[in-house]
């Protein structure tokens, strides 16, 4: 009879990103625009202080319709930053959400398909109750209602 797996309470964390890309693979192209949107917003942090460099320069050259530009370039990646930081963090937790649902959903096929010993061997019964405790304040006034009644 062969021997059977036997399930841990830590599994093993090794090598857990080549284990679990093929479950991310169907989610490929989601994950490449998320890490796009993140570089290009990490490009537009990274212009922020060419940007205001060059409004100074323009300021000690006292040339206004340069800092008007300088300005409007600054606003113009404050906002871009804003929008690509936002969709990547969005596009992250919509494929991430996706893989785990996936993911829940194959344990639960192969945990309906799996035998009835196997089950059975790795099954735990709670050592208290599931049932939390009345609290302290609501057994006093409990008491003190029925002692007025």
């Amino acid at each position: 009879m062969a021997e059977h797996q036997r399930l841990t309470a830590t599994p093993d964390q090794r090598r857990v990103l080549r284990r679990a890309w093929p479950h991310m693979r169907p989610e490929r192209r989601g994950i490449t625009l998320a890490l796009l949107a993140g570089a290009a917003a990490t490009a537009t942090t990274v212009a922020v202080p060419a940007v205001i460099g060059a409004g100074v320069d323009q300021i000690l050259q006292r040339d206004r319709t340069g800092l008007f530009t300088a300005v409007a370039a600054l606003t113009a990646l404050a906002l871009l930053r804003l929008v690509l930081f936002r969709q990547s963090e969005l596009l992250l937790i919509s494929v991430g959400e996706r893989v785990v649902r996936a993911l829940r959903e194959l344990a639960v096929t192969r945990l309906s398909w799996a035998p009835l010993r196997f089950l059975e061997r790795f099954r735990r019964r709670p050592r208290r109750p599931l049932r939390r405790p009345a609290p302290p304040h609501a057994a006093a006034s409990c008491s003190s209602r029925s002692a007025s009644t």
